[in-house]
């Protein structure tokens, strides 16, 4: 038997093995309660890094001792006591231009929406955030409806007047009445961080919106009260249709002209040092040597044009991770020792479609468990190879949002719908939330299960909650930090003294 992963970590497999047999599933927890798996502290420590956690950590560790995770793109063969894995995909030639390869997205595209419509039993719904990712899906699927009158936008309006997600949103609605448009009200809405410590069971991991638990399970709850049979999201959008900006190196040596002009370009977007950023470009050091620096520089801060172009993003411990928990990260990366995935602006790619897909899976999996199958067509195989197979200059543009995307759905998504250039964020909702339940995430950490495992140091961290301020610590941090305490008390104890004899440095 051959079970196959795919190519973003969407979908993941994961193995355990019972006395000479190989155990395999879809979700880690499954094998966690089977073998009864304690915690592994270092997985844990890991993910306390902001803004993601080391990805050698994340290819090849899992939460679980004794539960192993398949490497997306690989393929496991399971014979008699024999379980072997090797490597099936490898990420195509960046060669096509523009013109040639957006015709190919919009088809992938197209298919990806339709297909699984033909497949599910409607009514349908589309995440519409109003940016172009989740407003080209919401064209897509109502192409593909005879009777748009089945299709359901679903969009979270923000309490910030300086975000204008919902003034696009309701242009989309318009454009496809008679669909009908859902707006959750911001004030009706829950806040983030209401109902701490409550958790969504069975994840396999700490999800990334532990502190928006309440919120999902508000838009899930009304999704399964409407009979929604698919939902359609539009994460992994920027990760697979966007390069990192590490694809400036490989530009400026294969057009030099058009290189410098997107490097000046993306300075003055980003109010970097142009020399700087240059600087950055050229001294870039290998990934066995960014590898070394990363893991030594756990607690400091690179540069904001060196992060930027690096191989990824420099995982960095909040100030209240124990020195115990760095240490396990440093040492975990440093003895991993990983060979980059592909060439340098690929494999910076394929690291951040990845970690965006580890996210998003367990946001399906949140949706699923109130009965509402999610599904995330930009993740599919099919598009992810349609957007790498074209030139990155061509796909990224400092003076225009994704360029790429924006030729692919130009005779799909009318021109008034794609003229945005804003992209906006919900900080001041996570700030209002945080305003009225800051005493619900203090007592959460009152018999810390992190400070219990030597993760944490609670006199700091306690001090960094009560002083959390929008000038100041950035909410990632408080985020990860929150949803790894409340994961860990939905799993059944006694894991965690258990596992604080497995692993010492």
């Amino acid at each position: 038997m051959v079970v196959f992963g795919d190519v973003t970590g969407f979908r993941r497999v994961y193995t355990c093995h019972i006395n000479k047999a190989t155990v395999v599933s879809n979700h880690a927890d499954v094998l966690r309660r089977l073998i009864d798996a304690p915690v592994s502290r270092t997985w844990l420590a890991a993910r306390l890094t902001s803004p993601d956690m080391p990805s050698p950590i994340r290819e090849s560790m899992t939460p679980f001792n004794g539960v192993h995770a398949l490497a997306p793109g690989h393929r496991l063969s399971l014979g008699r006591n024999v379980a072997r894995t090797g490597r099936y995909w490898v990420p195509p030639a960046a060669t096509n231009p523009c013109a040639q390869g957006a015709p190919i997205l919009a088809d992938e595209l197209r298919t990806a929406v339709a297909g699984r419509m033909r497949a599910s039993a409607s009514p349908t719904s589309v995440q519409l955030s109003g940016g172009m990712d989740s407003t080209t899906l919401s064209c897509l699927a109502g192409e593909a409806l005879s009777d748009r009158s089945r299709l359901l936008l679903v969009t979270s309006a923000s309490s910030s007047p300086a975000n204008d997600d919902l003034m696009w949103a309701l242009r989309v609605g318009k454009h496809l009445a008679p669909a009908k448009h859902v707006v959750l009200d911001a004030q009706r809405t829950p806040l983030f961080f209401d109902d701490l410590p409550t958790a969504i069971g069975g994840m396999d991991e700490p999800p990334p919106f532990a502190a928006a638990s309440a919120r999902v399970r508000h838009l899930a709850e009304l999704l399964a009260d409407r009979g929604v049979r698919l939902h359609l999201n539009g994460q992994g959008g920027d990760e697979v249709l966007l390069p990192p900006l590490a694809y400036l190196r490989h530009t400026l040596r294969r057009r030099p002209r058009l290189g410098w002009r997107h490097l000046r370009g993306h300075a003055a977007l980003r109010d970097f040092s142009l020399t700087q950023l240059l600087r950055a470009v050229v001294s870039l050091p290998s990934y066995p040597r960014w590898l070394w620096r990363a893991a030594r520089s756990l607690r400091t801060e690179a540069g904001a044009e060196y992060d930027a172009v690096g191989w990824e993003a420099q995982p960095l411990l909040p100030q209240w991770a124990s020195g115990d928990a760095e240490r396990l990260v440093r040492s975990a990366i440093l003895d991993i020792a990983p060979a980059p995935l592909a060439e340098h602006s690929t494999h910076a790619t394929l690291v951040r479609i990845r970690s965006t897909a580890y996210r998003s899976s367990l946001y399906r999996d949140a949706l699923m468990a109130h009965g509402v199958p999610a599904e995330f067509p930009y993740f599919d195989r099919s598009v992810v190879e349609a957007a790498l197979s074209v030139v990155p200059w061509d796909r990224v543009d400092p003076w225009q949002p994704k360029p790429l995307l924006r030729t692919a759905v130009a005779d799909t998504v009318p021109a008034p719908l794609l003229a945005r250039r804003t992209k906006a964020h919900y900080n001041d909702d996570i700030y209002r939330g945080w305003s009225t339940n800051q005493h619900r995430a203090i007592e959460l950490f009152d018999q810390s299960l992190l400070a219990e495992l030597g993760l944490v140091n609670e006199d700091v961290l306690r001090g960094c909650l009560r002083s959390f301020k929008p000038s100041g610590l950035a909410p990632g941090f408080l985020s990860d930090t929150i949803a790894c305490e409340v994961w860990l008390r939905s799993l059944a104890p006694p894991f965690a003294r258990q596992e604080v004899n497995h692993e010492h440095i």
